[in-house]
């Protein structure tokens, strides 16, 4: 029988305590340590020079643009969701709330010529004659005297509200079934749909890593109960919408610091089971970004390079946070603190039915399921989901918020 050397075995123990020593720093880099990080009301207490001081030299920024959301990997088919479409949207809301008639639907063919004029023209050479544009100002139930010039520059006006372009769906009410969505495509594969300037608007892909998905599943189902079961442990936000957000965050402060959820500040000894959870998803992280590293490469290259310092852990990879939603399901919203040109990452857990996720712009519903990922420009498209008609389903979503890349 071989009998190893002395040699030999304190060269294995060298290596076991090497492996051992790394997994230990990987730990600590992933999880919140209350003697390296600062949640937001302990960063408050830096006074303005040690503030400057770690904006200068901590806070390393960069800049996403329209480019980096362009994916290199997928098939992309491209979708109509124009500017048009948008504006159109926008102006039958309009219409809907001052008449109070939810049963409108669409503009008289007679006035697209005039959306059109204006969608096109850069110069103040509109179509002439007043008939035409004061019958659509009286449609826009515009208050009277009607003119021509104050129709085109009500129309301009909205053309140039982004926030009106883009919330032109202001009934965040959801379908309950698919039946109530006739209309709309259903995906269920793999698919990448992009507008006409190639950039992603959905985007549904599997994973690499089956097993990393199983064991999220598990660990975030434990962690559901357990906080259901312990009252104490629970944040105000599982309290409030079942949903916690974990990682780095910015908002509403000066300098990045960990969240509230990450650093359990509702109860110190809920801590460990926050620490247990986010060691338990990084497998499925790990899985996401190497997604996003082979199918959007400039968006990964330069959020690998953003460093927020070391107020909170770097525990996803490139991304600074997560959100996690514990069996709910979302009414239709934009997330508008999401980076503009930045794109959101969602996982779905468990074994249910039902929980289809829509996109009412582009007439979309994508049955996404465990093992799979969607991403989807999440500040641009309304989304929401369908009833979760069997089962428990959880969902993770990888995003950046703009706060990360304030010009200080």
């Amino acid at each position: 029988m071989y009998k190893e050397s002395v040699t030999e075995t304190k060269k294995r123990s060298r290596h076991v305590r090497e492996n051992a020593n790394k997994k230990q720093k990987i730990e600590k880099n992933l999880i919140f340590n209350k003697n390296k990080h600062r949640t937001q009301s302990t960063t408050r207490k830096l006074n303005a020079s040690e503030e400057l001081l770690y904006i200068k030299n901590q806070w390393t920024n960069i800049l996403l643009s329209l480019s980096d959301r362009i994916p290199f990997k997928a098939t992309k088919i491209q979708q109509g969701i124009f500017k048009k479409d948008l504006f159109i949207g926008t102006l039958i809301r309009k219409a809907r709330i001052k008449n109070k008639n939810n049963n409108i639907s669409e503009i008289p063919l007679n006035y697209i010529i005039l959306i059109d004029d204006i969608l096109n023209k850069k110069a103040n050479n509109y179509l002439p004659g007043n008939g035409k544009w004061i019958a659509f100002g009286q449609w826009l139930s515009m208050k009277s005297p009607i003119k021509r010039k104050n129709v085109i520059r009500y129309l301009k006006s909205l053309l140039n509200n982004n926030n009106s372009i883009n919330n032109f769906l202001q009934n965040n009410s959801n379908p309950n079934s698919l039946d109530e969505l006739k209309e709309f495509e259903y995906m269920v594969k793999a698919k990448c749909i992009v507008n006409q300037n190639h950039q992603i608007l959905v985007h549904l892909e599997k994973l690499d890593d089956q097993d990393a998905v199983t064991q999220a599943a598990v660990v975030i189902n434990d962690y559901y109960f357990h906080t259901l079961d312990n009252a104490s442990h629970r944040s105000n936000e599982f309290w409030e919408r079942f949903a916690e957000n974990f990682g780095a965050f910015a908002r509403n402060n000066t300098l990045p610091y960990t969240s509230s959820n990450m650093a359990s500040t509702h109860n110190t000894n809920h801590q460990e089971c926050v620490d247990k959870l986010i060691l338990a998803l990084k497998p499925l992280s790990d899985s996401i970004n190497r997604f996003a590293q082979n199918y959007y490469n400039d968006f990964y290259k330069k959020l690998s390079q953003l460093n927020w310092g070391p107020f909170a852990p770097r525990s996803f990879g490139i991304f600074p946070m997560i959100s996690i939603n514990y069996n709910i399901i979302s009414k239709y919203h934009l997330d508008k603190n999401d980076h503009e040109n930045s794109l959101a990452f969602l996982v779905v857990l468990g074994d249910f039915e039902g929980g289809e996720i829509c996109f009412s712009e582009i007439k979309l519903v994508v049955k996404i399921r465990p093992g799979q990922v969607l991403v989807f420009s999440s500040r641009f498209l309304k989304h929401g989901n369908l009833k979760v008609t069997k089962g428990i389903r959880h969902s993770i979503v990888y995003y950046v918020h703009q706060d990360f890349f304030k010009e200080l």
